[in-house]
């Protein structure tokens, strides 16, 4: 499997508006430069719209790697396996936790927010996938990084995702936030 992988700094309103509103939402709640918390709740995943919450995952900062605090419906979906609670180095297959180990890593290092923008060819359609992963840095004083969330949708989520909001809008009379 290839991949075709550019790093930048995501900036609200030029990346997908899924990501956007997480990224404003934590935007907003960092204060004086402090990173915002998971542990003090400043980052409150409840605070995230539901449709978002299957696509998260969130992984603790160990000082021997990183462990996977929280991994959405939909990740368990699609790997197969609910990896919460899993070390970084048990997921499979490994070419990809190696990617998301080095992705991590550069969080850590920058302590800013990451949007990583992945390409790849679906081999049943020889299709081209995009994948976006918004990673945010999250810690417990305000300064030193100890959990990372990520969220990340591919342009195929993306289309399910409005074909259910249609649906629901049209049975519901509702609304969708996101």
């Amino acid at each position: 499997m290839k991949f075709q992988v550019s790093i930048t700094k995501p900036v609200v309103g030029d990346i997908w508006e899924r990501l956007s509103d997480v990224l404003e939402y934590w935007q907003n709640i960092k204060k004086d430069e402090a990173l915002p918390s998971w542990h003090r709740l400043s980052f409150n995943i409840a605070d995230l719209n539901p449709q978002a919450i299957p696509y998260v995952a969130a992984f603790d900062v160990l000082e021997s790697g990183f462990r996977i605090r929280f991994f959405g419906t939909q990740r368990v979906w699609l790997q197969g396996r609910d990896y919460t609670g899993c070390l970084l180095s048990d997921y499979k297959p490994e070419m990809i936790a190696l990617k998301i180990d080095e992705e991590l890593k550069m969080v850590l290092q920058s302590k800013e927010p990451m949007l990583v923008t992945t390409k790849r060819t679906d081999p049943d359609s020889d299709e081209i996938l995009t994948y976006e992963f918004l990673y945010l840095p999250l810690a417990k004083n305000g300064e030193d990084i100890d959990i990372i969330f990520t969220l990340g949708l591919n342009e195929r989520d993306l289309k399910t995702l409005h074909k259910e909001y249609d649906q629901a809008r049209r049975q519901d009379g509702w609304e969708p936030y996101f």
